[in-house]
């Protein structure tokens, strides 16, 4: 081979070389810029995503509060209505406590009305005979009346007792209701 055919060998390996070596340089630099370029709007998006994950978050932990001040009025309304409650309960029982004590130590007598006998030939209460006078109690309007027993007469102080817890408790719920509403 002579020297110039060597030559134009060994230029012609560089010049291979050299168009392998720009290739590879233009690919890098190429792909690095479109890195960067892509980069780049993945971290806007990527931004604009955080931004609204946050303005999320903070609205929230408003609507969390909202709901935590909602939950703590009513409860407190709650307690309040229930310690009301209970005092109440309280001195209903009182109430038929004192009046029970009463009707035992004879300081209080529970009265009915009652039907006197006609004048034709029936007996009154208490009366062998017709014709007897009637030896009822008179109220102050001039009705006959009847002292009840002492059962009887602690059983209708209990009921009525039981009525007024009830009425109690009514009132209660309403009241439960009506904060409920209010607060929300």
């Amino acid at each position: 081979m002579s020297a110039v055919a060597i030559r134009n060998v060994v230029l012609a390996a560089l010049f291979g070389v050299l168009a392998f070596l720009a290739y590879g340089w233009a690919y890098d630099n190429g792909s690095t810029a479109k890195d960067i370029e892509w980069q780049g709007k993945y971290n806007i998006d990527l931004h604009a995503a955080n931004i609204s994950l946050q303005d999320a978050l903070l609205q929230l932990n408003a609507e969390q509060e909202t709901s935590r001040a909602y939950s703590q009025a009513v409860q407190e309304s709650f307690a309040f209505i229930s310690a009301d409650y209970q005092e109440k309960l309280r001195h209903v029982e009182t109430r038929k406590d004192s009046v029970i004590a009463g009707l035992r130590a004879n300081a209080q007598q529970l009265r009915i009305g009652i039907k006197t006998a006609s004048s034709a030939g029936a007996c009154a209460p208490g009366q062998d005979q017709p014709g007897e006078t009637n030896t009822a109690t008179f109220g102050r309007d001039g009705e006959a009346r009847a002292e009840l027993s002492d059962t009887a007469a602690e059983f209708l102080v209990s009921l009525a007792s039981e009525a007024d817890q009830v009425v109690e408790q009514l009132t209660s719920c309403q009241q439960l209701l009506i904060a409920q509403r209010r607060a929300s």
